[in-house]
């Protein structure tokens, strides 16, 4: 009985830990939004994309929406690399929502700044000790359509809320988008 009730009380702690992070995760998003204004509804994005499954609570819903991104680039013209590593269901269902949105965002970016109809990598890895979200685009010399300029503040935010960081930058024409979260003392909740 007793173990029974540790557990359940483990839980339970878990549990709060997880509202905590998405509750923090939904006040920096409200921020980069209000921040952004109405710029940032305009221009070419895949925020929206009807095809993502909505489902946050699966790790097949989390590949179902990286795939429907890379599907939009596709179509968009692009030639898009998707590589998936590693045991996705590890990721817990808090963190999903996280890099879901992340995800769309990062979609979006390449759609604003990369060389139209160039070659786009993206990646998930699942490690050991974390998971790594990856986009490389050639970087366009033309002026983005519309940028708000909040998409990468709008990931470091939420990669804070996890413990995590976002790398960012360009070489050799080339823009690399980095976001690394632990999952140490994460619920896979």
């Amino acid at each position: 009985t007793s173990e029974i009730l540790e557990g359940i009380g483990n839980s339970a702690q878990q549990t709060l830990q997880d509202l905590r992070s998405l509750v923090l995760l939904l006040k920096e998003e409200d921020k980069a939004s209000d921040a952004a204004g109405e710029s940032a509804t305009v221009g070419p994005s895949i925020i929206d994309l009807a095809e993502l499954s909505g489902e946050t609570t699966t790790a097949v819903g989390l590949v179902h929406d990286l795939d429907a991104v890379a599907d939009a680039l596709q179509s968009s013209g692009y030639e898009v690399k998707l590589t998936v590593q590693g045991e996705v269901a590890r990721i817990p269902a808090s963190l999903r929502q996280a890099l879901r949105r992340t995800i769309r965002e990062l979609g979006t970016n390449v759609l604003k700044h990369a060389v139209p109809a160039s070659s786009v990598e993206v990646g998930l890895y699942v490690r050991e000790g974390n998971v790594q979200l990856l986009a490389t685009n050639d970087i366009s010399d033309e002026k983005p359509i519309v940028s708000s300029k909040t998409g990468l503040e709008a990931m470091r935010a939420r990669c804070r809320v996890f413990g995590g960081f976002v790398e960012a930058g360009e070489a050799d024409r080339e823009w690399t988008t980095s976001v690394t979260i632990p999952l140490d003392g994460l619920s896979k909740a």
